[in-house]
């Protein structure tokens, strides 16, 4: 099977990202409360290198239809896994939800970690 890495429009070849852009782009079908949610998550990541990933992530999960909490921990996720942000930050400026679904993808990262496919 060949997959095709996607362009992302809102990350430039020097790693840098247009919020704005990439908000508008994702958010054409969402509230204004969603674009705010997803604003307050990217900047949590600002000064982190996982930012890119996590666009990528929030963009797949957005074509497959999932909601604006999922898009939230697909952002986020990366960051999280390599210890930029950790479980405070993300109850303290997010919401349950994204917290529940970090933890969820954590779960299943574990146990892939455990009983990798051969």
């Amino acid at each position: 099977i060949m997959v095709k890495v996607r362009d992302t429009p809102s990350v430039h070849e020097d790693g840098s990202f247009d919020l704005s852009a990439w908000l508008k782009h994702v958010c054409t079908h969402r509230s204004a409360e969603d674009e705010m949610l997803l604003r307050k998550t990217a900047e949590l990541l600002s000064n982190s290198t996982n930012l890119s990933h996590g666009i990528l992530i929030a963009e797949i999960l957005d074509e497959l239809g999932l909601d604006t909490a999922s898009l939230a921990a697909g952002l986020i996720y990366e960051a999280y896994r390599a210890g930029n942000i950790n479980n405070e930050i993300i109850k303290n400026n997010l919401n349950s939800e994204i917290f529940k679904l970090v933890q969820g993808v954590q779960e299943m990262d574990l146990v892939h970690e455990r009983n990798p496919l051969r």
